[in-house]
């Protein structure tokens, strides 16, 4: 399997996990991806361990 059918199929899944889960969590603004037996796992971070906004950048 090439890049890009591997990136297509990564994508589908969390995406897929991400609708699934803002289902029941409509509240939530942030959302970990991760990985956990073999298996993608979307959860809140935990509100003491913010995740890094890399988008912002100082100069």
């Amino acid at each position: 399997m090439g890049a890009r059918p591997l990136r297509r199929v990564i994508q589908e899944e969390i995406e897929d996990k991400v609708a699934d889960y803002y289902i029941d969590h409509s509240s939530e603004a942030k959302l970990l991806a991760d990985v956990i037996d073999d298996q993608i796992v979307i959860s809140a971070p935990d509100k003491q361990a913010p995740i890094k906004d890399d988008s912002k950048t100082s100069d």
